[in-house]
Order: structure tokens, then C-alpha cells, then sequence
């Protein structure tokens, strides 16, 4: 019988996943739908913060779909759950065929996908209008398992091995930029996601025991009859399994079989003749995917040091994700999280003694440019002009890649409209993202008065935020006709080749990337 998660646990959880460093995690929104999971998490999460007379504060957000005959109802039963246990509820109804929401998807139609970054674009939107820095999600161990299952199948679909192993859900995590690839994709984020959070406090228990918490403390939560069906969705069979119940008889061979063969792949069977039985590798599998979870753990905090492969992987990711102009915290930035691609960049930057070596410049995704450089013992950068050369003297400049003309002009945001308009109205204008890699920032008041003064020439004169320079880096220049082209701000190469920033009083650029794990 399943054991209820007591106070105390759950204040190790809590501690566990935000540790020390991260910063001050204040406003708390849970994603609450009303069913066991996030129920228990919201009672425990509650309980723990009057316990503790946390600072925090507390709302839940709430989702209506809009996608079944009960979506209202599910939502005043959110509405009243919170209630009962102290919590404001905030619902949202998502704006189905409102842009950038795509149409209601119709009964038959693929809609996990959809749903998923409709519901994450509504939550950010949430967060963003009641101040909380933080997201609390009720996910737990079996949904790890799930996690991890589904990309194993994905990989199988695909007939590729062309992607990593996914360790699951980190339980603490930056929002990121998005899921999307533009400001106008859905899910988007920008900027304001880096300075956001996702925590996942519960996801070493398993689901039985989040159902028993919610039992012994008499909370009624709501079902949704359609995650438990196995037949409706591969996913919902995947769940079944990990949950430890027996798949239907209904259910053919080529729904069923591909779901085992995922999971012999990854637990050890003393005997391979046996029939595998659902019950007996339920835990095996929590067991499995905790160990991934650990390991990964320990590499971010860089406890131990591991094999040399999955270490050199996690170097470049992490410096693809730092460098590469695609949304920060999206797969774009990480080239894919393809195996191959990883493997081929770390091939070139960490050669074997025994491996063909020569250094020449190259791109392995994600748009990010490497190039081989030597470093002298002044502890200066020189470009490699010959190969193969010594390896102790070799060493990788990774930078954004080059612009193609096509795409110069796309960088190109002209804001002198605005400027002159915030002028007018003593205002302050919204940060430019500028290449997901940089924010700039006016304050019109402070511009010199020689800027302003050329802000209101008028006639064809213009300002411009644009790409400068081999290392594609925003220059903010006043442009027109009478006179010869003004950098303001941003960068600027100097007589002597270096590249410096313009300190200019208004104007701030600053690199928002980050190059931690999470």
C-alpha cells in the first residue's frame, strides 16, 4: 500500500530542488488542473509555506481547454478546490484561431502537441500578469519514466538513434526563451522567460503515492477519464504501463510491441525468454530513469567528473545553448540534441591520441561558428593558418556564425519612430531582443543632446539597431543623408582592430545568454 508524502519530505523535496544560488523565488504560481497531482502538490506546497512562514506567496492557474464537453466544469471545480485550501485560483481560457493560437483542433485531430504550447503559452502570459517568478508543476516519477519512454520511441519511429537519451524533467529549470523559434510562434517567451522559473518538486515519488496523500488528507480531486485510457493515445499506453496495469486484450500487437521493445532496451532481464510482465518492471523502470536524473545531477554541479563522452556532450551543449542565436532553452539551440551532431563537434574540439587530427574551421549546428585559434603564453588568441599544428597549443573560438547577405537585412530594426514618440511623451521604451542573444534598452530622457538633435533632423534620418562585424554584434547608429553615419551604442571596432562597447548615456546592450545547466 502506497505511503502518503509527509510535511517533512516534502520539505526535503522542496529544499532539494531549489538549491542554494539560484536566486530569490518569491510570487508562486502551481499549474493546477484539479487532478491528483497537482491537488497534492498544491496541498503539500500550501501547508509547507504556512508552516514555515515562508515569504512566499501563492496563487494556482488554471487551464480550460475548451476541448471537452466538461472543460467548464473541470474549471469551477479548480475554482472551488483552490479555495478550500486557501489559494487564489486564476483560470484562463484559451483563445482558440486568435494568433498566435492556432484553430480548436476537431475530434480525430493530433492535439497533445497543440494543447501543450497553448497551455504553456498561458501560463507564461499568467505569470507574467500576477508577478510570480515561479511555475510549480505536479509532475512525478511515473511521468519521468514517461518522459523518457516516449523520446525512446520517438527515436524508434524516427529508425534513428540520431538523438540523446532524455534523463526526463529537471526539477528546477530556467523557462528559457520559448518553444518556439520566433517572437511570433506560439509559446514564445523572450527575454522576461529568462528571469523565470519552472520547479518540480515531486519528481521522485511516484504517482500511487500522490494519490495516497491526497486519500489521507480527504482532498477529492478530479478525474479525467481520457489519460487512462490506453487505447486512445500512444502516450496513454506508455502511462498504463508505467503504472503497472495490464494493456487490453483489444489492443493489437503493432500498438503493443514497440512500447516492450523500448522497455527490454533498457531493463536488464536475467532471463530474455521470459515474458515480460508489466508488474515486475514498473519500479525497475522509476529506478532506471532516477539514475539518470542522479547522474545528470551530479554533472551540473560538477561533483564527480564522468565518462568522457557524456562530459564533452555536456560541454557543448552547454556552450551551443550560450552562443547559438536560436531561442535560449529550445532544442534549436542545442542542434537538435542530436547524438550525431554532438558527437561530430566533439570529435573535431576534443580529438583522440589515436584519432586523424587537423584543425580547420567549422559549423555542427545550431548556428554557432568554430574556429581553431592557438593561444600564446601572453595568453593571446591567434588565428591557426596552417594544419595539422601541435595540440597543446590548440584551442576552439566558438562564436555565432557569419551572416549571409539574405539575412543581414532581418537584423536590421529601425527605432527611431519609437524613440522619437517616447521623446514626445517622456516615456521609456520597451528592451529590443535583439538575435536572442542581446538586449538593448533606451531611455530616451538621457540621450545627449546632440542625439536628440539629430533624433529630430528629420527628413530621411533613421536609427538603427544592426549586425556589425565578423561576430555579428548589434552597432546602434543614427543614419541620414546630411551628414556621416553616428554609432550611439552597442559595439564599434576601434582603430587597432579590437572590438569595444559604446558607452553612451540612454542606451544599454547588454549579452543576456546564460551559460549555467539549467
Amino acid at each position: 500500500m502506497a505511503v502518503p508524502i509527509s510535511a517533512r519530505e516534502f520539505r526535503s523535496f522542496w529544499k532539494r530542488a531549489i538549491p542554494s544560488g539560484v536566486g530569490s523565488l518569491r510570487n508562486l504560481a502551481v499549474a493546477f488542473s484539479g487532478g491528483p497531482d497537482s491537488l497534492c502538490l498544491l496541498y503539500l506546497l500550501q501547508e509547507y509555506l504556512k508552516s514555515t512562514a515562508s515569504p512566499y506567496s501563492i496563487i494556482s492557474l488554471s487551464i480550460n481547454h475548451g476541448l471537452q464537453a466538461a472543460s467548464d466544469e473541470m474549471t469551477e471545480r479548480c475554482r472551488s478546490l483552490s479555495a478550500s485550501l486557501g489559494v487564489r485560483n486564476v483560470a484562463v481560457s484559451i483563445p482558440w484561431s486568435s494568433p498566435p493560437f492556432p484553430p480548436r483542433p476537431q475530434p480525430g485531430e493530433a492535439i497533445e502537441e497543440v494543447a501543450r504550447l497553448a497551455r504553456f503559452q498561458l501560463l507564461f502570459d499568467a505569470m507574467k500578469a500576477h508577478d510570480c517568478d515561479t511555475l510549480v508543476m505536479g509532475h512525478h516519477a511515473d511521468d519521468q519514466v514517461e518522459t523518457v519512454l516516449m523520446n525512446l520511441l520517438h527515436r524508434r519511429s524516427c529508425s534513428s538513434q540520431n538523438s540523446t537519451i532524455n534523463p526526463g524533467m529537471r526539477p528546477l529549470r530556467r523557462w528559457g526563451m520559448g518553444f518556439g523559434n520566433h517572437a511570433d510562434s506560439l509559446a514564445w517567451a523572450g527575454v522576461e522567460g529568462m528571469d523565470k522559473w519552472v520547479v518540480r518538486p515531486l519528481l521522485e515519488a511516484p504517482k500511487e503515492r500522490l494519490i495516497a496523500t491526497c486519500h489521507a488528507h480527504g482532498l477529492r480531486y478530479v478525474e479525467d477519464v481520457t489519460n487512462a485510457d490506453p487505447t486512445l493515445t500512444l502516450r496513454n499506453a506508455v502511462r498504463a504501463v508505467i503504472a503497472g496495469r495490464e494493456l487490453p486484450a483489444t489492443m493489437t500487437g503493432e500498438q503493443v510491441k514497440p512500447i516492450f521493445d523500448v522497455v527490454k532496451e533498457v531493463i536488464p532481464l536475467h532471463d530474455r525468454s521470459t515474458p515480460l510482465k508489466v508488474k515486475v518492471v514498473s519500479q525497475r523502470l522509476r529506478d532506471w530513469v532516477l539514475s539518470l536524473a542522479r547522474a545528470r545531477e551530479t554533472l551540473d554541479n560538477e561533483e564527480v567528473v564522468p565518462p568522457d563522452t557524456v562530459l564533452q556532450r555536456h560541454i557543448v551543449l552547454r556552450i551551443l545553448r550560450y552562443i547559438s542565436p536560436k531561442p535560449w532553452g529550445s532544442v534549436y539551440a542545442e542542434a537538435g540534441r542530436r547524438t550525431m551532431a554532438l558527437d561530430s563537434i566533439c570529435k573535431h574540439i576534443f580529438p583522440t591520441p589515436k584519432s586523424e587530427f587537423g584543425a580547420s574551421t567549422f559549423a555542427g549546428g545550431a548556428d554557432v561558428l568554430w574556429t581553431p585559434m592557438t593561444l600564446t603564453e601572453s595568453g593571446e588568441l591567434k588565428h591557426v593558418h596552417h594544419s595539422p599544428v601541435l595540440r597543446e597549443n590548440l584551442c576552439w573560438l566558438a562564436s555565432r556564425v557569419p551572416l549571409r547577405r539574405s539575412e543581414a537585412s532581418s537584423l536590421e530594426v529601425d527605432t527611431t519612430m519609437v524613440l522619437r514618440a517616447s521623446l514626445n511623451n517622456h516615456g521609456q521604451d520597451k528592451p529590443l531582443l535583439w538575435d536572442n542573444r542581446f538586449l538593448v534598452s533606451f531611455r530616451p530622457q538621457l540621450l545627449s543632446a546632440t542625439v536628440k538633435d539629430l533624433l529630430f533632423r528629420g527628413g530621411d534620418t533613421k536609427v538603427l539597431v544592426r549586425p556589425t562585424g565578423p561576430w555579428v554584434l548589434p552597432e546602434v547608429v543614427v543614419l541620414g543623408s546630411g551628414h556621416e553615419p553616428v554609432v550611439i551604442g552597442g559595439y564599434n571596432k576601434a582603430k587597432d582592430g579590437r572590438w569595444s562597447s559604446v558607452v553612451t548615456a540612454g542606451i544599454d546592450v547588454r549579452f543576456v545568454r546564460e551559460l549555467s545547466a539549467i
